[in-house]
């Protein structure tokens, strides 16, 4: 087992070499949090697929940016399930039985509980997650997601009109690459004792609490890891979780798009060259978002003078946080990204080829009871996916 430090919480990787997940255990954590849904998806479109994004509030994936949200029919279908689970909690039952009356009620023979899309559970924390609470993610039924990449387009020439001596147009195949991410595993568990559940507010239970938590943790967890990820020698971070997946660091540092401040401060004309080199790799500007730590941040407010503005990242959904606008892209200040000396980070990315592709959102399982307490443990199986390696451009070593 491996532990990644997380801002006082602790994320447990699943046992197993890198966390990888067999074909089997893949295909049973998917259907236990998404059911059917990418049956319906698949019919309702008439057309078959191996990914179904189900959050995107920014619009990153599709071409007319159009938000998508299916956590809330998700939460509808499961609504009554969740009624009965809190009612039954109510009245002192283990949350294994619990489970086991939920698990009929929604025609499972799962007794685990997908809580990623509940209310009561949406990230109210206190650290600032932008990247995931807002990067797109799509459902996949895989342990490995395979995407193709065209690294460069076959050039066209001019050629002379055929006249009957083999004269033929010219050829030149575009450069594709293969890509594959392992999703991996991520978690943790807690204990609640009989007194404190039956002594809890009928309104609002410490297991839901402590649920809230457990989600909390993986939020924090897959915000380091997205940005930090394995921890790279290029740029002198630490990991996040080596056992992890590999985050827009490790993915920058792999192309050699990474900058070596040198322990200065960063500028907006650095800023602007991360622009400018994600611009020349096939970025559109619309897609750039840039995160950092809050003292990278602050320098950057202070370099910016009378057009300095803050918006919120969408204008339908708030997810309590502004960015700092550079020449019309977005800077977020994140606790995941590192805030030591010679540590700092400014990643910037097109988060229109990237996103979350997750076997496995959180979801909560009852465990054996030994004592008198309840123990139920929250996990997620995911993974970064890239589209595009190349469009991610990193500073480290910030003062």
């Amino acid at each position: 087992m491996s532990i990644a430090r997380n801002h006082g919480e602790s994320v447990v990787k699943s046992a197993g070499a890198g966390g990888q997940i067999n074909q089997r255990e893949a295909q049973v954590a998917h259907r236990r949090c998404f059911h059917n849904l990418m049956d319906e998806v698949a019919k309702g479109a008439g057309l078959p697929g191996d990914q179904v994004p189900y959050w995107d509030p920014m619009g990153f994936l599709n071409s007319r940016g159009e938000a998508l949200d299916l956590k809330t029919p998700l939460f509808k279908k499961y609504e009554a399930a969740f009624e009965t689970l809190n009612e039954m909690q109510r009245k002192g039952h283990a949350v294994k039985d619990s489970m086991e009356e939920v698990s009929k009620q929604i025609g499972t023979t799962s007794y685990s509980m997908p809580i990623f899309f509940t209310p009561d559970v949406f990230i109210t924390d206190e650290e600032d997650t932008p990247l995931a609470d807002m990067m797109a993610r799509t459902a996949v039924q895989e342990n490995q997601i395979k995407v193709d990449e065209i690294t460069e387009t076959g050039d066209a020439a001019s050629f002379a009109e055929p006249s009957g001596g083999g004269e033929t147009w010219p050829e030149n195949d575009d450069t594709t690459g293969n890509l594959t991410y392992d999703v991996v595993s991520y978690g943790r568990q807690n204990s609640v004792t009989d007194f404190l559940q039956l002594s809890a507010s009928t309104l609002r239970s410490h297991r839901a609490l402590t649920e809230e938590q457990q989600v909390r943790a993986i939020r924090q967890y897959e915000e380091a890891q997205l940005i930090v990820g394995k921890g790279n020698v290029d740029t002198g971070v630490s990991a996040n979780d080596s056992s992890g997946f590999d985050g827009l660091t490790d993915l920058a540092a792999s192309e050699s798009n990474t900058n070596d401040a040198s322990g200065s401060t960063i500028s907006i004309d650095d800023v602007r060259q991360h622009i400018e080199s994600l611009r020349r790799r096939g970025a559109n500007r619309s897609n750039i978002l840039h995160v950092t730590d809050h003292k990278t941040f602050r320098d950057l407010h202070t370099d910016l003078t009378d057009f300095t503005r803050y918006e919120s990242p969408g204008s339908e959904l708030d997810f309590g946080f502004q960015t700092l606008m550079i020449d019309g892209t977005p800077v977020m200040e994140s606790h995941g990204s590192p805030y030591s000396d010679g540590e700092r980070l400014f990643t910037s990315f097109d988060a229109s080829a990237h996103y979350m592709g997750m076997l496995q959102d959180v979801t909560m399982h009852p465990l054996a009871r030994d004592s008198p307490q309840e123990k139920f443990a929250t996990d997620a199986y995911g993974t970064l996916v890239s589209e595009a390696p190349s469009r991610v451009e990193v500073t480290h070593n910030l003062a």
